[in-house]
């Protein structure tokens, strides 16, 4: 198909009417043909390639003085920059990245109060499939920034900061 995906055949179109336009308003529904999902989010298919699975427990302690990428997720890449980013001195020995676990909590940089990940991405919109391959940045035991979205109030700078950009792959 226009995708670069392989076509389904008549059973997996049934697949997808049956399993995933007919479930339920607030379930995560997914079916798959080799080499597609078929997932719904918020009203809206999406037909993607399979995602591998990442592997949450793993870990990388990143210097930001170079790019870090991360096999099958997507490359972090930290500059100096203008606008809202890291505190240079808070990450001066590094950052620890890392994904979910659930429970994560942040007060991202100008809200008053903390959320949970799982609210801010529904809040963002984020599809429920792409929020465990959010690459986390701690610094010490705490959370100091979601790569692409939010950083913590308690470690964000608005001048001379470092920006992480996440390119998903």
């Amino acid at each position: 198909g226009q995708a670069g995906l392989p076509l389904p055949q008549q059973r997996h179109l049934e697949r997808v009417q049956r399993d995933v336009l007919h479930a339920a308003a607030d379930a995560e529904p997914c079916t798959h043909w080799p080499g597609a999902d078929v997932r719904r989010y918020r009203d809206a298919l999406y037909a993607l390639p399979p995602l591998p699975a990442v592997d949450a427990p793993q870990q990388w302690t990143w210097k930001l003085d170079a790019p870090l990428s991360i096999a099958s997720v997507g490359t972090l890449t930290a500059r100096r920059d203008q606008g809202l980013g890291l505190r240079a001195d808070a990450c001066a020995v590094g950052v620890r990245v890392a994904f979910r676990n659930g429970g994560e909590r942040i007060q991202p940089a100008g809200r008053a109060h903390h959320a949970t990940l799982k609210n801010l991405f529904q809040q963002a919109g984020v599809p429920p499939w792409r929020r465990d391959r959010v690459p986390l940045l701690y610094i010490g035991a705490e959370l100091a920034a979601v790569a692409g979205y939010w950083y913590a109030e308690e470690f964000a700078a608005r001048d001379g900061a470092i920006t992480i950009e996440f390119q998903p792959e």
